[in-house]
């Protein structure tokens, strides 16, 4: 089974507009950084560096906008599993500065990379977290 790439939240899906009333999801595939990066070069966002904490995901051809959006950050990007299982592996971080509602400038979303942070949740939460089967280890 091909695993399912999920980014969920509350965030604008017009812009100018305000949050939506209704929880959204977008189905996003994850690209590698060296390609996040070689996007970012000819963006208001070229300054800013895709590290190892991070991935990319998005669609960003001209007959979609899917990614995240004001209002979406720190929602989750999660991964259906082979078992059938939702795995939180992101939290949305940064994207697009017109959220991909126009075709110039598009860029994927910048999510931050969980699995690095799981001893210092589990430090915080007061418990295990089950380790992740291994995907996006970019």
């Amino acid at each position: 089974m091909k695993h399912i790439f999920l980014s969920k939240g509350w965030g604008k899906v017009e812009i100018p507009g305000g949050s939506h009333y209704v929880l959204q999801q977008a189905k996003l595939p994850v690209v590698s950084n060296n390609e996040c990066q070689n996007k970012l070069k000819n963006t208001p966002s070229s300054l800013m560096t895709i590290t190892n904490n991070m991935f990319c995901a998005g669609n960003i051809n001209t007959n979609n906008h899917s990614g995240a959006c004001y209002g979406d950050s720190g929602g989750p990007f999660v991964c259906l599993n082979a078992a059938g299982k939702f795995e939180v592996r992101g939290v949305v971080s940064w994207g697009s500065e017109t959220c991909n509602f126009q075709q110039e400038n598009k860029q994927y979303t910048v999510f931050t990379r969980v699995r690095n942070y799981l001893r210092w949740i589990e430090d915080n939460v007061g418990g295990k977290v089950r380790k992740f089967s291994g995907l996006l280890q970019q």
